[in-house]
C-alpha cells in the first residue's frame, strides 16, 4: 500500500507565513487607499475653506463700504448744507465732522463733481485723477437707508494723494423735490488703521496666506502688507473676472512657485478680491497628515511581518527540537512502535523492530504484520486488532509469540490503539519483549506444580490438568514428570486434529478461524496457570 503524500511541515508553515504576510500587506494597502481617500476629502474641505475665506473677506469689505457710506449719509441728514462755494458755515461743519470720522477729508461738490468747499487734514488727489471717473458710473455702493436728503453712494478707484493711496466715497444730496443738489464726498486713507479695520483687512484669511482686494484698474485696495496698497499688478488685472459673483479656485503663481487662488468679483465699485497661497502651504497640513498615516501603516505592517517571521522561526525551531527529541526517543527506545492501516499493512516501523525481530520491515508495502505472528497466536492478535478498531482511542493489550528471522520465537506484550483520526494516521502498536519474563513465569509455575523430591505433579498440577481436560470436553490427562527438571508433558484423550486456518488469516477479514492445535500439556498447563494467576 503506497503511503499517501503529505505536505512537509516546513512547507506548510512557510505557506501559512506567506499567507499571513500577504494578508497584512493587503490590509496595509487597504489602509493606504482609505487614507488617500480621506486625504482627498480633506483637500476638498480645504478648498471649501478657501472659498469661504474669500466669501467672508468680500462680505467684510462690502459691510465696511456700507459703513462709510452710512456715515456720510448720516452727516448729510443731520447737517443741512447751503451748497454755496466756500461757505464758512459749510466749511466749519465739515471740519467738525472730519475730526470724528474715519475720513481725513470731507467736501461738497456740484452735481458735475466741481469742488465747492472742503475740510482736509492732508492733501487731496488731483481733481483730474482717473479714479474719479468711477464715481460717474452707476452707483455700486448700497444706498444708505435714510429718509432725508442723502440718496445713493458712489465709489472711486484707488487714487494717489501725495504718494498715499486713498479712495473717495460720495453720497448724492437731494432737495425736498427730489432734485440733485450736489454730493457730499469723503476721502479715506487706505493705510489708516481705522479704515483698514472697517474694510476688514485685519480679518482672518483661513487656509490662505494672502487676501487682497483690487479696484477695477487693478490697484490694490486692501492687503495685509501696507506697502502693497496702491500698487498695480498687471497679471492680476488680466486675470480678474469682474462678472464672477461666486468665489472660484484657479491655479496661479505665488512668489515664483505654483499656488492656488480664489477669486470673487462684482463687488461695489467693480472691485474684486483674490485670496492666494502656495500649493505646498495650502495643502501642507493635509498632505503631511496623509504621509504620516501612510508611514505609520507601513511601519505597522513591517513590524507585524517581522514579528510573524521571528515568531514563526522560533516556533519552527521549537517544533524541530521536539521532533528531534521524539525521534531520538523512538529510535533509541527499547520498545517497538508499529503503525498499521485498517488492512494490517505497515505504514511505519521503528528501527527497534528490525533489531528485535531480525526482519527487514518495510513500511508502505504489502507487509502484513500478522505474517510475523506465531500461527497459534494469530487469533489473539486478530481479536485485539478488531477490538481496537471498534473502540478508537481505547488501549487493548495482547501477549503473543513472534517468529524471528532465525526461526526462534519471542514473546511480546503489545498495546493496540486506533489513532487513525489523530496525527498518527493509523493503528498504533507498542510492543516490548517479555521472553525472559515469560520463561521466568513458566519456571515458577513448574516449581509450583511439580514435587521437587519425586518429580511428579502435585495436587495443584492435578487440578490444572483436570480443568484443562474438562475445558476442551475430554477426559482427564495423565501427567508425568522426570526428575531431571525437564518440562512435564500431558497427554489427553481429547486431543483434536490440528486445524490451522489462522495461518492464512488477514486483519481485513472478520471471519473467525477454528481453534489451533493444542500445545503440549506443559504449555497448556502453563497458560492455564498464567490465566488463573
Amino acid at each position: 500500500m503506497a503511503k499517501p503524500w503529505s505536505t512537509p511541515l516546513w512547507l506548510s508553515r512557510a505557506s501559512g507565513l506567506i499567507v499571513a504576510i500577504g494578508l497584512l500587506v493587503g490590509v496595509g494597502l487597504l489602509g493606504v487607499s482609505l487614507n488617500r481617500a480621506t486625504g482627498e476629502s480633506l483637500e476638498d474641505a480645504r478648498r471649501t475653506a478657501g472659498v469661504n475665506a474669500v466669501a467672508e473677506a468680500s462680505d467684510r469689505l462690502t459691510r465696511g463700504l456700507q459703513e462709510l457710506t452710512t456715515k456720510l449719509s448720516t452727516f448729510a441728514e443731520v447737517h443741512p448744507f447751503t451748497m454755496v462755494p466756500n461757505d464758512p458755515t459749510d466749511t466749519r461743519m465739515l471740519r467738525e465732522l472730519v475730526g470724528d470720522s474715519p475720513f481725513y477729508a470731507l467736501g461738497l461738490t456740484t452735481p458735475g463733481a466741481v469742488l465747492l468747499t472742503a475740510a482736509a487734514s492732508a492733501p487731496l488727489p488731483d481733481p483730474l485723477d482717473p479714479g474719479y471717473s468711477a464715481m460717474s458710473q452707476s452707483p455700486n455702493v448700497p444706498p444708505a437707508k435714510v429718509t432725508a436728503q442723502p440718496s445713493e453712494g458712489l465709489l472711486s478707484s484707488v487714487m494717489m494723494a501725495d504718494r498715499n493711496p486713498v479712495i473717495a466715497i460720495g453720497v448724492v444730496l437731494l432737495d425736498l423735490n427730489g432734485q440733485t443738489r450736489g454730493r457730499l464726498v469723503g476721502w479715506a486713507a487706505l493705510r489708516d488703521p481705522q479704515v483698514r479695520r472697517i474694510l476688514g483687512t485685519e480679518g482672518g484669511t483661513g487656509p490662505l496666506t494672502s487676501m487682497v482686494a483690487f479696484d477695477r484698474a487693478g490697484r490694490v485696495v486692501t492687503a495685509a502688507r501696507t506697502d502693497l496698497i496702491g500698487t498695480v499688478d498687471p497679471a492680476v488685472l488680466l486675470s480678474i473676472d469682474r462678472g464672477n459673483t461666486t468665489p472660484r479656485m484657479r491655479s496661479t503663481t505665488v512668489d515664483g512657485r505654483s499656488g492656488v487662488a480664489f477669486h470673487v468679483g462684482a463687488l461695489p465699485g467693480d472691485w474684486s478680491i483674490i485670496g492666494s497661497a502656495r500649493t505646498t502651504d495650502f495643502y501642507d497640513q493635509v498632505r503631511r497628515r496623509t504621509r504620516l498615516v501612510n508611514l505609520a501603516l507601513v511601519a505597522v505592517v513591517l513590524t507585524a511581518a517581522v514579528v510573524l517571521i521571528v515568531t514563526g522561526v522560533r516556533a519552527d525551531r521549537k517544533v524541530h527540537r521536539h521532533q528531534e527529541r521524539f525521534r531520538a526517543l523512538v529510535q533509541n527506545g527499547s520498545d517497538v512502535i508499529v503503525v498499521l492501516d485498517a488492512e494490517g499493512d505497515m505504514l511505519y516501523a521503528s528501527p527497534m523492530s528490525t533489531k528485535m525481530t531480525g526482519h527487514d520491515t518495510v513500511a508502505g508495502g504489502r507487509n502484513a504484520a500478522i505474517s510475523y505472528v506465531h500461527p497459534d497466536d494469530r487469533r489473539t492478535v486478530r481479536t485485539a486488532f478488531l477490538a481496537a478498531q471498534d473502540a478508537p482511542g481505547v488501549v487493548h493489550r495482547a501477549e503473543f509469540r513472534l517468529r524471528r528471522a532465525n526461526g526462534a520465537d519471542i514473546w511480546l506484550d503489545a498495546s493496540v490503539t486506533d489513532l487513525r483520526s489523530s496525527a498518527a494516521g493509523g493503528i498504533v502498536v507498542n510492543a516490548r519483549d517479555i521472553t525472559d519474563n515469560r520463561r521466568l513465569r513458566e519456571r515458577l509455575h513448574e516449581q509450583a506444580t511439580v514435587d521437587a523430591l519425586t518429580g511428579l505433579g502435585n495436587r495443584r498440577r492435578l487440578y490444572d490438568d483436570l480443568g484443562a481436560a474438562l475445558a476442551v470436553g475430554g477426559s482427564p490427562a495423565v501427567s508425568t514428570s522426570t526428575s531431571t527438571g525437564s518440562s512435564p508433558s500431558t497427554t489427553s484423550s481429547a486431543t483434536r486434529p490440528a486445524t490451522n486456518c489462522c495461518a492464512s488469516w488477514r486483519p481485513g477479514s472478520r471471519t473467525a478461524c477454528a481453534p489451533a492445535t493444542r500445545w503440549p500439556a506443559s504449555a497448556a498447563t502453563s497458560s492455564s496457570s498464567s490465566r488463573r494467576g
